[in-house]
C-alpha cells in the first residue's frame, strides 16, 4: 500500500475532495483522505451523514481497480463492506451488511459506505471508497435508521488513528479478493447480508413489497423470493423498512 493518508480539520465530503483532487491533479491509488469534519457528508441517495466533530472515522481511500469491468462495480462495494465487518471483527465487534452497503450491529447503523466510479474503455478507471464509522459519538439524532457507535458497544473510546490503520489493512486484504475467483468474494459478502433467508418488508415508493432475502447478484441487484418468483431490484428501487428484523 503506497498512497498516503490526506488530514483535513473541515472538508465538504471527503469523497468529493478525493474526486477533485483526481481529476486536477492527479492522485496515487490507495491515497486515503481523512477529515474531523464534514460539512456535507451523504449517504446513499444524497442522504446526510450526521457526525460530531472529531468523534468518527470519515474518510475516502482510492482504488484504481482497471482490471474489473464496467458491470463488475459492485465488486468494490462487497470488497468495502467486507473490510468494514473485518475491522470491526478486530475491536471485537460482529456485524451484519444491510444491502447494498450499511453496516449493521445489533441492528442498528454503526457504519455506512458510499463508492463513486469512473468508467472508462468498458472497466473501472478509478473507485473512490467513502467510508462513515461511527467511533466515539453516543447520541444521534437524524438518522432514517436507528444509529449505533463503538463507544456504546464497546463502553470505552477507541483510538481513531488504530482505527483507520485497522480499516486501511483490512481494504487491501478484502481488495485482494477480486484478482480470485468469483465465487470467493460472493460468498463473504452474501452470507453476512442482513435478514439473509428471511421474510422481509421493504417500500418501493409508497408500495409495500414483502419477499423472502434470497441473495445478491453479481451485478449489486438484491433478490426477492416473492410468492415463489425470484424477482430482483437495483439499489434505490427499493428500501428495507425500519419494522424488518433479520
Amino acid at each position: 500500500m503506497n498512497g498516503e493518508i490526506i488530514r483535513l480539520s473541515v472538508v465538504d465530503s471527503t469523497n468529493i475532495y478525493t474526486s477533485k483532487m483526481l481529476s486536477q491533479s492527479g492522485m496515487i491509488e490507495w491515497t486515503t483522505v481523512v477529515a474531523d469534519h464534514q460539512t456535507g457528508g451523504k449517504g446513499q441517495r444524497g442522504r446526510k451523514w450526521e457526525s460530531k466533530i472529531g468523534d468518527n472515522l470519515l474518510c475516502s481511500t482510492l482504488l484504481k481497480p482497471t482490471h474489473l469491468k464496467s458491470e463488475q462495480h459492485f465488486f468494490i462495494s462487497m470488497v468495502a463492506s467486507i473490510a468494514a465487518q473485518s475491522t470491526l471483527l478486530q475491536f471485537g465487534l460482529r456485524s451484519k451488511i444491510k444491502w447494498p452497503n450499511d453496516i449493521l450491529v445489533e441492528g442498528k447503523k454503526l457504519a455506512g459506505i458510499l463508492i463513486e466510479n469512473q468508467i472508462s474503455k468498458g472497466h473501472l478507471d478509478s473507485s473512490i471508497v467513502g467510508f462513515g464509522l461511527n467511533v466515539n459519538q453516543p447520541e444521534f439524532s437524524t438518522y432514517p435508521w436507528e444509529a449505533t457507535s463503538m463507544i456504546n458497544l464497546l463502553g470505552v473510546e477507541t483510538d481513531l488513528d488504530q482505527v483507520l490503520e485497522t480499516y486501511r489493512r483490512e481494504l487491501e486484504i478484502a481488495y485482494e479478493l477480486t484478482f480470485r475467483p468469483f465465487d470467493e468474494l460472493y460468498t463473504r459478502y452474501s452470507s453476512s447480508l442482513y435478514g439473509l433467508s428471511s421474510e422481509l418488508t421493504f417500500f418501493q415508493g409508497n408500495k409495500k413489497v414483502q419477499g423472502r432475502l434470497s441473495n445478491v447478484d453479481a451485478s449489486g441487484r438484491l433478490v426477492l423470493n416473492i410468492n415463489g418468483s425470484l424477482v430482483a431490484f437495483a439499489s434505490g428501487e427499493i428500501r428495507l423498512a425500519r419494522t424488518s428484523s433479520g
